[in-house]
C-alpha cells in the first residue's frame, strides 16, 4: 500500500514536470517567433521619400533634425558604438533598399578605445547596451561578446532559447506575440531625433568630458580600438557594396573641448580619416567641429541643442544635396 502511495506521488510529479516543460517550450517558441516576427516588423521601413538615414550616436542623434533636414530619418542612439551602429545599419538598408545616403557620426571619441568598448565588455555599461542590440547581432557578433556577465545570460536566454526573462523590457516582443502593430519607440535600438531644450555649457564639463572619453581612470590615452576601426570598414564596405553614399560627420564642439582634444587622439583621428578616405570611393568627410555657434546652441560641451540643431540641419542639407568637394574641412 505504502509502495503503491509513492509509486502514484512519483507518477503525479513527473506528470507535472512534464506539463511544466511542455508550457516552458511552448512559451519559448512563441517568444523566439515573437523574436522574429518584430525583425520583420514594417516599422523598419520608412517611406520613399526617406533617402538618407542619420546613423551613429548622440552626436548625430542631437544635431540633425529630420524635420529640417528633408527625406531624412534620423535613427542614430546616443553611446551608440560602430559594431552596434553596423549590425542595425545593416538591418534597416535591408528593409529600406531605396536609400541612396548614410550619414554616421565620426567624431575623436567614436574610435576612442576607452569610450567606444566599455558598451562591449564592462558590465556597468552592458547592462543597458547589450539587450538592446542583441536582437540585430550576427553570431559572430554574439560570440564576441559572450562573457559570463548577469546581461549577456540573460540575453542569451532570451533571445536563443526564448526564454521570457525581463520580459518587461521588451514589451515589443509581446506587442508581436499578440499581433499588434508596433511602433518606433517600441524598438529599442531604433533610435531617433534628440532634441535638447536647454543649454547646459559649463567649463568643468570640458575636464570630466575629455577623461570619460579618452582616459576612463587611467593616466594615459588608451588608443584607438581596433575593433571600431574594423566595423568601420565594415559599415563603409557595406554602403559601398549597396551603392550607398556615406557621409562621416564629425558635429560641432564646444570651442574649449575642441582646443583641449589631446594631439595623441588627434593624429589617431587624422590616420583612420586619411585611411577611410582612401580606400572608399564614395565616402564624404563633413567637418562641422569648429562651426561658428555661440554657447546657447549648445546643450553640452559635445552636443547640440534643439536651436543648433536647426540651424546646423539647415547649412547640412544644402550641402548634402547641393553636391560639392568630397572633403569639407
Amino acid at each position: 500500500m505504502q509502495r503503491e502511495k509513492k509509486r502514484c506521488i512519483m507518477v503525479r510529479h513527473a506528470l507535472f514536470a512534464a506539463i511544466g516543460l511542455a508550457l516552458i517550450l511552448l512559451l519559448s517558441a512563441v517568444v523566439r517567433q515573437a523574436g522574429e516576427k518584430a525583425l520583420a516588423s514594417d516599422v523598419f521601413r520608412f517611406g520613399p521619400e526617406v533617402q538618407t538615414l542619420i546613423a551613429g550616436d548622440s552626436h548625430s542623434a542631437s544635431s540633425i533634425d529630420p524635420a529640417i533636414f528633408p527625406g531624412a530619418a534620423n535613427i542614430a542612439e546616443p553611446s551608440e558604438n560602430y559594431l552596434f551602429t553596423y549590425y542595425k545599419l545593416r538591418h534597416f538598408l535591408d528593409h529600406n533598399p531605396g536609400v541612396e545616403r548614410v550619414i554616421l557620426a565620426f567624431s575623436y571619441h567614436s574610435s576612442a578605445r576607452v569610450f567606444a568598448e566599455r558598451y562591449l565588455f564592462d558590465e556597468r555599461f552592458t547592462a543597458q547596451s547589450l539587450p538592446r542590440y542583441y536582437p540585430v547581432l550576427s553570431r559572430e557578433a554574439r560570440r564576441l561578446l559572450r562573457t559570463r556577465s548577469r546581461s549577456y545570460l540573460v540575453s542569451w536566454l532570451k533571445y536563443e532559447l526564448g526564454l521570457p526573462l525581463e520580459i518587461h523590457r521588451s514589451g515589443y516582443l509581446l506587442k508581436a506575440a499578440l499581433g499588434r502593430p508596433l511602433h518606433r519607440d517600441d524598438i529599442p535600438f531604433f533610435g531617433g531625433y534628440h532634441a535638447g531644450s536647454t543649454s547646459n555649457v559649463k567649463e568643468e564639463q570640458v575636464a570630466a568630458t575629455l577623461e570619460r572619453h579618452y582616459f576612463g581612470g587611467a593616466p594615459d590615452y588608451r588608443g584607438t580600438s581596433p575593433l571600431m576601426v574594423d566595423y568601420l570598414h565594415r559599415i563603409a564596405q557595406m554602403c559601398s557594396e549597396r551603392g550607398v553614399a556615406l557621409y562621416l560627420f564629425n558635429s560641432p564642439l564646444y570651442p574649449e573641448y575642441l582646443d583641449r582634444i589631446p594631439d595623441p587622439v588627434r593624429n589617431d583621428f587624422e590616420r583612420l580619416r586619411s585611411a577611410i578616405l582612401d580606400s572608399y570611393a564614395d565616402i564624404t568627410y563633413l567637418d562641422y567641429t569648429a562651426f561658428p555657434l555661440e554657447g546657447d546652441y549648445f546643450g553640452d560641451v559635445t552636443h547640440l541643442n534643439a536651436r543648433g540643431a536647426e540651424r546646423l540641419s539647415r547649412i547640412l542639407a544644402e550641402r548634402v544635396y547641393g553636391g560639392g568637394v568630397r572633403s569639407e574641412e
